[in-house]
């Protein structure tokens, strides 16, 4: 149905994200210049007092998790896993 349609949608969706510019600011803050020069921000996240660029990446998170929680399909969920565990992995 539509829901199911939905909801396979938004895995997609999700693994589309380019994981390395979600991270970039978290390496920008820790200091990691040659991560930031090869993983530009989005333009669209903000500019100098106003930035909603780590914002933006704890959404993705959330989401990850979501629907890693929610997903029947193994090899979908296998994916998501995989990219949770990637950003979390990065950010330690």
């Amino acid at each position: 149905g539509i829901f199911k349609n939905a909801e396979n949608l938004n895995y997609a969706v999700l693994l589309q994200y380019d994981t390395d510019r979600l991270l970039t600011p978290f390496f920008r803050q820790s200091g990691m210049t040659d991560w930031v020069t090869k993983h530009p921000n989005f333009e669209n996240w903000g500019s100098g007092s106003f930035r909603l660029d780590g914002h933006v990446g704890g959404h993705y998170l959330t989401a990850l998790s979501l629907a890693y929680a929610s997903c029947s399909d193994t090899g979908t969920k296998a994916k998501l896993k995989e990219r949770l565990s990637y950003m979390v992995h990065n950010m330690d």
